[in-house]
């Protein structure tokens, strides 16, 4: 899942039996922690960044180190792997990389064993954490590598399925909670992410469509030739060769005994089949075929035309105090997003890094923020086991699977050094 927490990672199983354990073995299994690193080869990054990167990744992981539900996972294990990415250049200028340890953790579970046992194994059950040094987002919007058209720091927050967004659902440590999910600690006063406005959402919706129809356009000019007409060219052009290969089946005929009537009745054959092929083809163009084609084509390029023109329309028609509000959106067709008024449980604030947050008066490997996430990190269950019938056994197994994860997330944020990792970002 993309969600992470910065020490939130390990659902622990020790110390909480009333969680209906009852004699399942892979309740009361010992795991283990392992920890990993992918820094050495990050690309992009000289060799004096990736020792900054090592430095911090190595003491966040010390402090996750530190609580017992990650040190000494229960019925579960851990994996802690640093890395550390080159930044786009748009989301914080002077800071050229981040730094992030995500954690991943699987519940354990019983197989039979084909012996008339039942073996304990690591089951798929689990979830996902991050702290990120420098960086915000959720884990796919930090990993994407694909800049904004206009150039700008990276819009965040439109989400099809509704999960990785930024609203505010509450507060941990004097810091806002987004989604459940995130929080962060810094000792600026000054947001690590702010709203994007209207004027902007629409400005990057519409260069985006300028730079999708520009691109079929050329491709509409390169494309010569019509299906149908290509088709009848290949056909008279392999003609020469279909008439060889009949006359090698007549030889082949008469090498065999055949009679001058079965001769007459195979080469007929050929030349019907060879008549039917040519005149099949003929009736597609003269049908219409490839005019149909290209009216579908002049069809979709009109409709480009008309969706650019509408986006410039709703640009245009934004009024001064529209133009700097924050843009909400909600999820339409096919991956598409229309604007909202408010934000509630479908409406989507958008949400950009904030460029103007660090100070530029330190070395770009200081840590100045560290962005934390897991799932149900605020302690909040999603209740989508309620989807299902109340009462039916799948309906139990995923509520209870969800209590499972929200009861030992908030364990573990609990048990966590807050303390030490704010340290971390002190001068």
């Amino acid at each position: 899942m993309r969600r992470v927490v910065t020490s939130c990672v390990a659902l622990t199983l020790a110390g909480m039996p009333a969680m209906g354990q009852g004699g399942d073995p892979a309740r009361t299994h010992p795991g283990s922690l392992r920890v990993t690193s992918e820094i050495a080869g990050a690309r992009g990054l000289t060799m004096a960044q990736r020792a900054a990167a090592t430095a911090v990744t190595d003491r966040i992981v010390a402090i996750l180190r530190r609580d017992p539900a990650i040190a000494h996972p229960v019925g579960y294990s851990v994996v802690l792997k640093s890395t550390a990415r080159v930044r786009l250049p748009g989301d914080a200028p002077g800071m050229p990389f981040h730094s992030i340890v995500f954690g991943v953790v699987k519940y354990f579970e019983t197989t039979d064993n084909g012996r008339g046992g039942r073996d304990v194994v690591e089951g798929n059950g689990g979830f996902d954490f991050q702290i990120a040094v420098n960086a915000a987002g959720y884990r796919e919007e930090m990993e994407g590598t694909d800049s904004e058209p206009d150039r700008k720091p990276r819009i965040m927050g439109a989400d099809p399925a509704n999960t990785s967004v930024y609203r505010v659902t509450g507060t941990f440590r004097g810091r806002p909670i987004y989604g459940g999910s995130c929080t962060y600690l810094t000792n600026r006063t000054v947001p690590p992410i702010v709203p994007v406005t209207k004027e902007r959402y629409l400005t990057v919706e519409l260069l985006k469509m300028r730079a999708t129809s520009a691109r079929r356009d050329a491709q509409r000019a390169a494309q010569t030739s019509t299906p149908s007409n290509d088709a009848l060219q290949r056909f008279l052009r392999d003609r020469p060769a279909r008439e060889a290969s009949n006359r090698q089946i007549i030889a082949t005929l008469r090498q065999s005994g055949a009679d001058s009537a079965q001769i007459r009745q195979a080469t007929e054959a050929f030349r019907a089949a060879e008549a039917q092929q040519e005149a099949a083809l003929r009736a597609n163009i003269a049908g219409g075929t490839d005019q149909r084609i290209r009216d579908a084509t002049q069809a979709g390029r009109a409709g480009e035309a008309d969706r650019i023109a509408k986006a410039q329309s709703d640009l245009d028609a934004l009024s001064p105090a529209d133009r700097r509000s924050q843009a909400i959106v909600v999820p339409a067709e096919r991956d598409q997003f229309t604007l909202a008024e408010t934000v509630d449980t479908i409406g989507q604030p958008l949400v950009q890094p904030n460029a103007a947050f660090y100070d530029a008066s330190l070395p770009p490997d200081a840590p100045q923020l560290l962005w934390i996430c897991a799932d149900h990190l605020q302690g909040l269950e999603d209740k989508s086991y309620d989807r299902l019938a109340e009462g039916s056994a799948e309906w139990l197994e995923e509520k209870a699977r969800n209590e499972r994860r929200v009861h030992d997330v908030v364990q573990i944020r609990d048990q966590l050094d807050w303390a030490a990792l704010h340290a971390l970002i002190k001068p």
